[in-house]
């Protein structure tokens, strides 16, 4: 920093130490891709190369630098990982049961019981009506067992 008067100014940097300053910053990206420019910065003063953090910032925005997004990560899912208690790991040896609701046109309330097997992902039932009671509930849940068997776990 220069004194001028009674204020501080930066120092002006000239071209040629703009440009090596550029380099610096882009050989910085190449070699570590997953920092950015405030690491950028402190890797230069650890150096001791004296830049300052806003200038370094403006010029990594100039270069169009960038840290790559992480891709999101989806959890393993198949025979060999871990396997939790109501986890599909054969066919029929879960059924789950589960409410659906929807509208119709005219804004009545529709309310859907469903049955899904969840290793094949097959619906094995869904009865769409306007009110569900407890019966309709369990005459679904006898009709399935009647079809297609018992199975070792109800979710």
């Amino acid at each position: 920093m220069v004194r001028a008067c009674h204020t501080w100014r930066l120092a002006v940097l000239l071209p040629d130490e703009k440009q090596r300053l550029r380099r610096s910053i882009d050989r910085f990206s190449k070699n570590h891709s997953r920092w950015g420019a405030k690491r950028s910065y402190q890797h230069r003063c650890r150096e001791g190369h004296g830049a300052y953090e806003k200038r370094v910032q403006s010029l990594w925005r100039l270069e169009g630098l960038r840290v790559p997004y992480r891709k999101a990560t989806r959890r393993l899912r198949s025979v060999g990982t871990y396997v939790g208690a109501m986890s599909p790991i054969i066919p029929d040896a879960i059924l789950t049961l589960d409410f659906q609701f929807d509208e119709t046109g005219d804004s009545q309330q529709l309310k859907l019981p469903d049955s899904e097997e969840p290793f094949t992902r097959e619906c094995l039932a869904i009865r769409v009506d306007r009110q569900c009671v407890a019966d309709d509930f369990t005459r679904l849940l006898d009709e399935l067992v009647a079809t297609h068997g018992v199975s070792e776990f109800l979710r």
